[in-house]
């Protein structure tokens, strides 16, 4: 038996969650944490056409919710920037390993990634999911998937989203090592941001001291104080020097092309800022050479 027959085994065999009281939702919510969630999704059509009853104790709905609502209700629970990397980055990385494999029969890519996502319950976890495709044969694009999600809260750097891809060998079970690997960094905490806090945010990087900005917005230094304080918060820095390292490391650029500034500009604003940092650094060496 391969593993697509193992999965549709198990999801058709699973007993209903049971649950009746305030207290067995309780149960269900502290459960999360050890929960995982088979799903077999029809990727052409975007329906999940089966799911375990695992997924009321992890999301906190019901394996209804996901086949009546399809690939879109289980898509709403992302965060943001978790979405947009899986459909800008991870699925098309996917379907280009599919299209391009060659191997033996027997043998699947199983691609895996973390994530996290919001529940019923108000809170956010991280995830773990494993997918095997099947392909068009003639396209060689992906139809099905079958999925497998584990939370992960407690073993991942949630600032990083790691993609890997191997083959599976599904006679032996064996796994081989990465055919790819990459990581995306970003800062998340970043789409939290208002609409106005990313414009002074962008100010700040650019150089503007507080009167600056409250000029340029026509807004009081109190108010520029106030987005400050909140977007330090936010972004968890201290000071406006780790905001501006945090954009040299984040690909500020997509944050400028939110707020429609050109990109050839930010570009412009961030090699100046990089020449600054190093000169500052060149003048503190030498003088410590000369001490």
């Amino acid at each position: 038996m391969n593993n697509h027959e193992n999965v549709s085994r198990l999801l058709h065999s699973s007993e209903p969650a049971k649950h009746s009281s305030d207290n067995g939702i309780t149960m269900l919510s502290a459960m999360s944490h050890f929960c995982e969630v088979l799903l077999k999704v029809n990727v052409s059509e975007q329906r999940i056409t089966c799911i375990s009853p695992s997924c009321q104790g992890l999301f906190g709905f019901s394996p209804a919710y996901f086949i009546n609502g399809g690939q879109q209700a289980f898509f709403k629970l992302w965060l943001q920037y978790d979405l947009k990397i899986y459909h800008d980055h991870i699925f098309p990385t996917d379907c280009r390993f599919l299209k391009n494999y060659n191997g033996k029969k027997g043998n699947s890519l199983l691609s895996t990634f973390n994530f996290t996502c919001n529940t019923k319950y108000g809170n956010n976890i991280s995830l773990l999911l494993k997918t095997i495709y099947t392909v068009d044969d003639t396209t060689k694009l992906p139809v099905e998937a079958l999925c497998w999600l584990s939370p992960i809260d407690y073993f991942i750097n949630e600032q990083a989203i790691t993609h890997v891809i191997q083959i599976l060998d599904d006679s032996k079970g064996l796994i081989s090592p990465p055919l790819f690997k990459t990581s995306y960094y970003g800062n998340k905490d970043i789409f939290q941001l208002s609409r106005r806090e990313k414009e002074i945010y962008c100010a700040i990087v650019e150089g503007l001291n507080t009167k600056e900005i409250a000029t340029k917005f026509c807004l009081s230094i109190f108010t520029i104080n106030n987005h400050r304080k909140s977007i330090l918060e936010k972004i968890k820095c201290k000071n406006a020097g780790e905001l501006i390292k945090n954009a040299l490391q984040q690909h500020f650029e997509k944050l400028y092309e939110e707020i429609k500034i050109p990109v050839y500009k930010t570009k412009k604003i961030l090699l100046d800022i990089s020449s600054y940092w190093v000169v500052i650094f060149s003048i503190n060496f030498t003088q410590i050479n000369l001490l």
